[in-house]
């Protein structure tokens, strides 16, 4: 099968999403014609609280309520949670580097979630703590060490 079919378009998935113990289903998101699955807890038949951090899909974060169609394809954020999303490409694809991000990002408070071996996820809880994640990242884009993105268009 290949990704290159748009009959078969890629899937991302979440090796190790973030609350895993609190969701029971998987849903998917529509990314540029290719899907992202997200780990979610259903709420009702079609509602589920987001329980992963997007790794792709933009306008969605951790804890947010959504409505899915009957393919359990996202359609509309009913509820959003408050939390902000940023995605980091380490330019370097050292593991050693990364595993020093991530751990400066767990003392700000942030949640994390591995794409790649060069790709996370983050997730903050409030505007205070993404504007400190955001300036600290923004340092490090300056250097040149990664590049960083906000989840939000």
């Amino acid at each position: 099968m290949s990704t290159d079919n748009p009959a078969f378009p890629r899937v991302f998935t979440h090796g190790e999403p973030i609350w895993r113990s609190e969701s029971n289903f998987i849903i998917v998101a529509n990314v540029d014609g290719e899907k992202e699955q997200l780990w979610a807890r259903q709420i009702s038949e079609r509602t589920f609280k987001i329980c992963c951090i997007p790794f792709f899909v933009y306008n969605l974060a951790l804890d947010d309520i959504v409505e899915t169609d009957a393919s359990y394809c996202v359609t509309k954020v009913v509820e959003r949670s408050g939390r902000f999303v940023f995605r980091v490409w380490n330019r370097s694809g050292d593991k050693e580097y990364l595993a020093s991000i991530v751990r400066r990002l767990e003392e700000f408070g942030a949640l994390v979630e591995r794409s790649s071996e060069s790709v996370i996820a983050i997730d903050t809880e409030n505007e205070q703590a993404a504007k400190d994640v955001s300036g600290w990242l923004s340092q490090l884009e300056q250097a040149g060490h990664i590049q960083y993105e906000t989840g939000m268009l």
